[in-house]
């Protein structure tokens, strides 16, 4: 006879209904059905607090091969007899599912883990084989994406390459056509120079968001708000109101323009240092370099 009959025999002479067990264990009564239908076998620190429940040894419980002797009141074998043990409940763990497989486990053996989406929300239980199964997949993905990562970081750092020194060339090409219309060589030098500072920017860009293209940025969207103006709805109302736009907006044409020829040159003299530091992140930590 196996585990789950003996249950059943145990509890069916002590009048004891599925519930009754499943409250004195602090369970609940589909795991004691599951137990006596021997869909899972209960653990040993379960055997023994039904074995004290249902007053009977761990051996004969598991065994079920106990029969006992039967004395004559007045024989000289006769014995004291000794009440039975009342029954009292049991404390014992409560059991829980694990979602991926299943099978019931203690609750201090089953494991949660939450995750970002929309919100937090939280997954599991999961038992600890499911949960080692879960973290061994997580792993492998996250160096999957590292990988990517790594790849993406170093396409971006040789395309920096290429368009810096292609931003150089034109600027400094354009430099050189410009010094030999004119005669004069220093246009030579500011065609070196802003082919300079535009190849550290594209450069340091294409690694990411950082502090030279919001240097950038900064400077180059600064601009000034003029204030509103007042005219009469007559003819030279009207004339004055079109002269004054047409100022306010070359005003702040030669603004834009001026912050950004800053921008170019501030940013840039910032990106010749900024640049080595995050060339070297990107060839030892990709992982750093963050596009978004």
């Amino acid at each position: 006879m196996g585990i789950g009959n003996n249950i059943k025999e145990q509890r069916t002479k002590l009048g004891l209904t599925q519930k009754d067990v499943a409250d004195k264990l602090n369970v609940t009564a589909q795991a004691v059905s599951r137990w006596e239908n021997e869909d899972v076998e209960p653990s040993i620190d379960t055997l023994k607090q039904l074995s004290s429940l249902f007053n009977v040894s761990l051996d004969e419980f598991l065994n079920n091969d106990y029969t006992p002797e039967k004395v004559e009141p007045h024989s000289e074998e006769a014995v004291e007899e000794i009440p039975p043990a009342p029954v009292t409940a049991v404390s014992a763990e409560p059991m829980g599912v694990c979602t991926s497989c299943g099978k019931q486990y203690p609750t201090s053996q089953l494991k949660t883990r939450s995750r970002r989406g929309k919100g937090r929300h939280t997954e599991g239980p999961y038992c600890p084989n499911c949960w080692n199964a879960i973290q061994t997949a997580r792993n492998i993905q996250k160096d999957y994406e590292a990988k990517e990562h790594a790849k993406k970081v170093s396409f971006r750092r040789i395309l920096g390459y290429v368009l810096g020194l292609a931003a150089f060339a034109v600027l400094f090409g354009i430099s050189v056509a410009m010094a030999m219309n004119s005669g004069d060589t220093d246009w030579m030098i500011v065609g070196a120079v802003a082919g300079v500072c535009a190849y550290f920017i594209i450069a340091c860009a294409l690694l990411g968001d950082n502090l030279v293209t919001n240097c950038f940025s900064t400077i180059a969207g600064f601009g000034i708000k003029f204030p509103g103006i007042i005219f009469t709805l007559d003819l030279n109302g009207i004339i004055s109101f079109i002269l004054i736009k047409i100022l306010f907006g070359i005003i702040s044409f030669i603004i834009s323009g001026i912050m950004l020829i800053a921008a170019c040159l501030i940013s840039g003299a910032f990106a010749i240092i900024y640049y080595p530091y995050i060339l070297v992140i990107s060839y030892k930590h990709p992982e750093d370099i963050d596009f978004d």
